[in-house]
């Protein structure tokens, strides 16, 4: 945990600190940038902002692409423009600490105002899912997931902890509600698991219909922009014909994360294409190839958790490889 974050003041004179700094000369600044925010109050535009996360994930996006729009309005303990995450205000907090409390108010607000489709709803599910995804409410990029957190079931998020901010993107965290396993199983959630969950127990070969729920998961038909669902599930047939030995290369670098062993099929393959996929990973195929990506990919730090980074790091090391 990011321990600034952790030390920060929530009690109500500190959140009403930063309440008030957003609600007068900032919301002011999204007003003049968002035209939906204009014939509004500077009240109403307040709200509007804080209860809408994607709104608000527009208004941090604005922060940080036209700094100098809130020069003299958001300074450091010198007046100069504060545009550093651990720059301290003139509160005496840090840009962070200032970011943690506005996403976290934001969360609560959505939480309160969608109770009804909390998981086993009761009279305290907003605040019972609050108080237990508050210390992993930390950064501007987790504004846009509070409609997805609000499905998450509370025992998964203490099953999840920080390792929630692995997980970046819709399409992951509503995977994660949506394969939640039995109370008396042992496994983690699919996204959670190590390499093994996607193959058959005792035969080293890819489980098709594990891949093609790891596909959805993650949203991988990104890679595939021109193709429809059918293709899609067609790329995961022809990934799941990948050999032992092949995937055999792979596990003591990315076996233990389900996620990144099959994103790395799924760049081979679309980068690559199916022929060539075939060739690399199918029977008696160029399994050298794959080692060879291995120690590529020990060369460099692991990627980013982020899928869309992880995507690109991957990428890099295989067109590399391949010329």
């Amino acid at each position: 945990m990011n321990s600034a974050v952790m030390d920060v003041d929530y009690t109500p004179s500190g959140v009403e600190g930063v309440r008030e700094t957003l609600r007068t000369d900032i919301i002011a600044i999204f007003q003049s940038q968002i035209e939906a925010l204009r014939p509004l109050t500077r009240d109403a535009a307040y709200n509007r902002v804080m209860n809408n996360p994607h709104v608000l994930d527009g208004c941090f996006k604005i922060f940080r692409a036209r700094p100098d729009l809130f020069d003299g309005v958001i300074v450091d303990q010198h007046g100069k423009l504060a545009v550093h995450n651990h720059t301290i205000l003139t509160c005496g907090r840090t840009l962070a600490d200032a970011i943690a409390l506005v996403v976290r108010a934001a969360a609560k607000r959505y939480f309160r105002a969608h109770e009804e489709l909390i998981p086993n709803p009761c009279p305290s599910a907003a605040e019972t899912l609050y108080t237990t995804l508050k210390d992993v409410l930390q950064f501007e990029w987790q504004t846009v997931l509070i409609p997805n957190y609000l499905k998450l079931p509370i025992p998964l998020i203490k099953q999840i902890g920080p390792r929630l901010f692995d997980f970046q993107e819709p399409t992951e965290v509503m995977g994660l509600a949506d394969s939640v396993e039995p109370a008396d199983s042992r496994r983690p959630p699919l996204l959670m698991d190590n390499a093994n969950r996607v193959l058959i127990k005792g035969k080293e070969v890819i489980d098709p219909e594990i891949l093609w729920k790891v596909c959805q998961q993650m949203n991988m038909s990104r890679l595939y922009p021109d193709q429809d669902a059918k293709g899609v599930r067609v790329a995961v047939s022809q990934i799941a014909v990948a050999q032992p030995g092949a995937l055999s290369a792979m596990i003591p670098l990315l076996g233990r994360d389900i996620r990144r062993f099959c994103v790395f099929l799924f760049v081979v393959h679309a980068s690559l294409g199916a022929a060539r996929f075939k060739s690399i990973y199918g029977e008696g195929g160029q399994t050298y190839v794959v080692r060879r990506w291995m120690e590529r990919l020990k060369e460099f730090p692991p990627p980013p958790t982020r899928l869309s980074e992880m995507i690109s790091h991957y990428e890099m090391i295989i067109n590399s490889g391949a010329t």
